[in-house]
């Protein structure tokens, strides 16, 4: 696979993850219930976290490494628990857990994703400095002006 389908696939996987929690505490919401504020924000850290991904931010790789790991072995945990409990709920975590393991798998290990990541990444960092260089070239110019 690519490196640029590797970036989509945990992009995607990710910003799922977090809308569809993002979207569970809106519903709690509407129907006047308390949404767990913990589980939110790391729902809306996935969200964030997925977008700046696709664009190359070194944090946000970081990020979701360390979230694939333990998402991996805390769904694997409970997927096993919930299988050798005899719940069918179990293979679903357990995919889960597989989707997780994926995406480490592809953010230590892939070699296209490794380079696709690096070029996006002084692509992002060279779109940053551009940035706050207008940024100060402006606030000189209309320091100038007075």
């Amino acid at each position: 696979m690519s490196g640029t389908n590797h970036i989509r696939a945990i992009a995607g996987f990710y910003f799922l993850v977090g809308a569809i929690g993002i979207l569970s505490a809106i519903t709690l919401l509407i129907f006047g219930k308390s949404p767990n504020i913990g589980t939110t924000l790391s729902s809306v850290a996935y969200a964030i976290g997925a977008y700046y991904f696709s664009k190359g931010s070194n944090a946000a790789k970081i990020f979701l490494t360390v979230m694939s790991a333990f998402a991996f072995l805390l769904e694997g945990l409970i997927g096993v628990i919930a299988i050798s409990d005899g719940r069918a709920s179990g293979a679903v975590i357990l995919l889960l857990a597989s989707l997780s393991a994926y995406c480490l798998y592809a953010l230590q290990f892939s070699a296209s994703l490794k380079s696709e990541f690096a070029g996006r990444s002084a692509a992002y960092r060279l779109s940053k400095d551009k940035a706050a260089q207008s940024y100060y070239d402006e606030l000189e110019r209309s320091s100038s002006r007075e």
